[in-house]
């Protein structure tokens, strides 16, 4: 039997820096980060999400490789079938149930779409010549169901932001060239609660991972990269690959072909990590006292204060 594929997976909430991580592991050699891969199969079907690479996904030569690589191309019926388990995924509290009580029948349940999975990420662990696929899906479910599979061989990276920084950056327009691209409508009770809940699956489900989650705070990411990086490799077993960076904070950053994530996936270039507390004065008070009330249990937990002071950490953007 083949070895199985090592998944280093980023569990947690949007917003929380994923994305410049995941880009960042892109470039350790032996790694390459594929992005939010649990929207692949709707990026299919849809056809209109461009790579990171800049064409669109469904034209993109290194996916279609991967396609005719696992399946010998394009098969509808398949995506078809992989939107249903999408979907099915997405149900997080009745997967829950599922994982905690009714495991062995999930994986039943599941047994078609799990060994798809399997297939594809052996396609992009061939078509990317590389050891390690850095997935950026975030959802908890998905790392759950990932554990099922027999080919695969999850690393869960469980990575938090502060959760006031978090419910911020939902609030923010983002606008470019004069116009608005991308927007969220959370607010900031919606922002605590979807933050609690995945951080909580986590911890609720971490002792049925094959290997203990690695925690990573963002704000330690960016306050130290080597060090941080570091870690991920001796969590992954790949401490022979070189680190990416420049300088402490910085690097630079060639095209992923990232499937899906927030629009940062693009930036290319020397990319410069700063610091940018801008939710401690733009935030509205009264917001950043909502956020802290709601989720300070696990702020206690992950070590984020629950004053107003700075948590730490620089960011480029989220």
């Amino acid at each position: 039997m083949p070895n199985k594929v090592k998944v280093l997976y980023i569990a947690g909430l949007g917003r929380s820096g994923s994305t410049i991580l995941g880009n960042t592991l892109g470039q350790v050699e032996g790694f390459t980060h594929v992005g939010e891969f649990l929207e692949f199969w709707g990026i299919l079907a849809s056809g209109q999400v461009p790579c990171g690479c800049g064409v669109p996904v469904v034209a993109c030569k290194m996916w279609n490789d991967v396609l005719r690589e696992a399946y010998g191309g394009r098969d509808e019926s398949l995506i078809a079938q992989m939107l249903e388990f999408r979907n099915l995924e997405a149900r997080d509290r009745a997967c829950l149930r599922a994982m905690t009580s009714r495991g062995v029948t999930l994986q039943r349940r599941l047994a078609k779409p799990l060994a798809e999975l399997e297939r594809v990420y052996r396609a992009i662990q061939r078509v990317f010549n590389c050891e390690v696929i850095v997935d950026s899906s975030k959802r908890s479910m998905y790392a759950c169901i990932l554990q099922l599979a027999d080919g695969i061989d999850p690393y869960i990276l469980h990575l938090t932001r502060d959760p006031r920084a978090a419910a911020y950056s939902f609030l923010r327009k983002r606008v470019k060239d004069g116009r608005l691209v991308w927007t969220r409508d959370i607010n900031p009770l919606n922002a605590s609660l979807k933050w609690n809940f995945q951080n909580s699956v986590i911890e609720v489900l971490s002792k049925r991972f094959r290997h203990r989650p690695l925690h990573l705070r963002y704000e330690d990411f960016v306050a130290n990269p080597r060090r941080s990086l570091q870690r991920i490799l001796n969590f992954v077993d790949e401490t022979r690959s070189s680190l990416p960076l420049q300088e402490e904070h910085s690097l630079n950053l060639e095209a992923q072909h990232t499937v899906s994530g927030n629009p940062s996936r693009f930036v290319t270039g020397n990319v410069e990590l700063r610091e940018n507390h801008a939710w401690k004065n733009e935030m509205k008070r009264r917001d950043r006292m909502l956020v802290t009330a709601a989720t300070w249990p696990l702020l206690i937990k992950y070590g984020y204060p629950l004053g107003l002071e700075a948590s730490g950490g620089k960011e480029l953007q989220s």
